[in-house]
């Protein structure tokens, strides 16, 4: 019986030839790829609005600040302490937007700049229907 090779293994197919761009085409995919890599070099780039940090740098500071990560000791007479301010700061603040009435008020004027309250209330009730029945109240 024979042995079958892995896939992996198995010879390469031949060279697959790219297709043909119009010149209009190959233009636009140029400066396509020109922006994606200017876009990776802008994020990649240290920014006084991260402290001096890359995006990325800024990002992980910023989770590990959040879970209250304790950086290992770097000599053996050193204290490591973290309190979870931090996290408690962030638990309340999304509680605190997470109870926020973001429900909607809307005003109606006539053409004399007069209140329309009926009109006003009519329209909240058809947009407070509206996402009742679309699933998002």
């Amino acid at each position: 019986m024979a042995e079958e090779k892995s896939p992996l293994l198995q010879e390469k197919p031949a060279e697959i030839n790219p297709p043909k761009y119009s010149s209009e085409e190959e233009m636009y995919f140029k400066n396509l790829i020109r922006r994606i890599v200017k876009s990776r070099d802008d994020r990649d780039d240290k920014h006084d609005e991260f402290d001096g940090m890359t995006y990325l740098e800024y990002c992980e500071a910023n989770r590990k600040l959040a879970n209250s990560y304790v950086e290992p000791k770097k000599q053996k007479h050193d204290n490591n302490f973290v309190s979870g301010i931090v996290r408690q700061k962030l638990f309340t603040y999304l509680s605190y937007v997470n109870n926020l009435d973001l429900s909607v008020d809307v005003q109606a004027y006539n053409e004399r700049n007069k209140e329309e309250r009926d009109l006003g209330e009519g329209m909240e009730d058809i947009i407070w229907e509206t996402c009742e029945r679309d699933g998002e109240g």
